[in-house]
């Protein structure tokens, strides 16, 4: 679902047909999670990557799941950097936000951890609050694009 309430509205639907546990991922579900859990209290949640307010309390069924995201990018770098065949690689970020320069920092992490001399060149298309009109999928794909010489792996494992 792309909009809060479509997410909303969805996972309605699910607690409605009394799923066990309902997951939602990335932190773009939490809004919508926090409001469903509250009305439905014997459905359990799960929002991975979720988004905390300072001080907030969540409902007994409904838990944040937070990672490192940056260990899972750091392996990533590290096999770029040991694979370059150029020296030069590159890292492509979904969105400009702290989650996504996560992820960034530990692929450059990785990469001069495998190979100190390699260069990285990084993009991250326009957060949404800067794009207030949507772009089809197919047109904002940052993975479409190439760079002299440079491999790029975005944030959803897609090279080009």
């Amino acid at each position: 679902p792309g909009q809060d309430a479509d997410r909303e509205t969805g996972l309605r639907k699910l607690a409605q047909a009394r799923y066990d546990v309902i997951i939602g991922v990335g932190f773009l579900f939490s809004d919508a999670m926090r409001k469903v859990a509250v009305d439905y209290p014997d459905v359990k949640f799960a929002c991975i990557d979720f988004d905390p307010r300072p001080g907030e309390t969540l409902p007994d069924n409904l838990a944040g799941l937070r990672f490192r995201e940056e260990e899972g990018s750091f392996l990533v770098g590290v096999i770029a950097g040991l694979f370059s065949e150029t020296g030069r690689i590159g890292f492509i970020g979904g969105m400009d936000i702290p989650l996504i320069h996560k992820f960034e920092a530990g692929y450059i992490a990785g990469a001069k951890y495998a190979n100190p001399a390699v260069s990285v060149s990084t993009r991250t298309p326009p957060s949404p609050s800067r794009s207030p009109t949507p772009v089809p999928r197919h047109r904002r794909s940052p993975t479409r694009r190439r760079a002299r010489n440079s491999r790029f792996c975005s944030t959803d494992g897609e090279w080009t």
